[in-house]
């Protein structure tokens, strides 16, 4: 853990290695500094909404996903120190695998602000359209496994590939959105039909995504 902490400690910034409970697992000294603790081991087995505004502490999800990281961007934020002083910072999180464990990444600077009242308004917004997005998320895996179960129990013939393009037909994507979700061309997808057709034998002249959606 140390050699994580060492391979992205800057001494520019605070920056905290977190379990996705939140719960923090190093901080360097710069934290300890920035958050009023006298040393980072001080700050060992808090956890990150320890260090947020009370307010936002109702709003701090339980494990921290994919959809409430900042997307390799710093984002205002506001933090609180030890004495309960709330201060303007920007923050940036990330997901970092050390051996079998995957852990968050933070970096805090802090920056001149007297809209204290306007970023915690924005910090509470974020972090619930990122709960409502992680939702979505979850809804549309949960959606998807239940296309894969019924098209691999009607066509066992499929391949998990031609199983994932038939996902994304029935889900109406177009073409130029599956050739991204996919990673092929125009001309890839326009064979991938036509393949599909000839394997789940359509019949002539029908349609291959109402074939599909009739058929599961």
């Amino acid at each position: 853990m140390n050699s994580l902490l060492k391979r992205y400690d800057t001494n520019s910034e605070a920056v905290f290695i977190l379990l996705p409970s939140g719960l923090i697992q190093e901080c360097n000294d710069k934290a300890a500094e920035l958050f009023g603790f006298n040393t980072s081991m001080e700050m060992k087995g808090l956890s990150a909404a320890d260090l947020v505004p009370a307010d936002f502490q109702q709003y701090f999800p339980a494990e921290i996903t994919e959809e409430h990281l900042t997307d390799g961007k710093y984002l205002p934020r506001v933090n609180k120190t030890k004495q309960g002083l709330l201060f303007s910072t920007e923050v940036l999180t990330y997901f970092k695998i050390w051996g079998d464990q995957q852990y968050v990444l933070v970096h805090i600077r802090p920056t001149k602000s007297e809209q204290i009242e306007t970023l915690l308004l924005k910090q509470n917004i974020d972090v619930l359209n990122s709960e409502l997005s992680r939702e979505r998320n979850q809804n549309s895996e949960k959606q998807q496994e239940e296309i894969f179960h019924r098209l691999g129990t009607v066509f066992p013939q499929l391949t998990s590939r031609d199983m994932e393009f038939c996902c994304l037909l029935m889900k109406n994507y177009s073409s130029k959105q599956i050739a991204g979700c996919l990673n092929i061309t125009l001309e890839g997808v326009f064979a991938a039909r036509k393949r599909l057709r000839k394997k789940l034998n359509v019949p002539a002249g029908g349609e291959l995504v109402a074939f599909l959606h009739v058929s599961t």
